[in-house]
């Protein structure tokens, strides 16, 4: 499980901040979660807010993502992995 650390806002832009496995922490647009409408939930900070199963599908997402960037970056090192 994957802990809901603080909800932040910021320019009137809202995130979720979360703690991933290794102990960071990260912030994921509330709007990607239900398009920014829901108001703050009232919690206390030891309740997680995402599910285990979004948070594990946002970090696949991620990871995806941080590969597509790195074969545009480095178009020549995933040559050179799958050789």
């Amino acid at each position: 499980m994957v802990p809901l650390v603080k909800l932040w806002e910021h320019k009137k832009k809202r995130y979720y901040v979360i703690q991933l496995p290794d102990k960071s922490h990260t912030r994921i647009p509330l709007d990607w979660a239900d398009e920014g409408k829901t108001p703050f939930p009232e919690v206390s900070s030891h309740q997680p807010v995402l599910t285990t199963t979004s948070v594990k599908e946002l970090i696949v997402l991620i990871e995806r993502l941080k590969a597509s960037i790195q074969c545009i970056v480095n178009p020549n090192e995933s040559e050179h992995r799958n050789s």
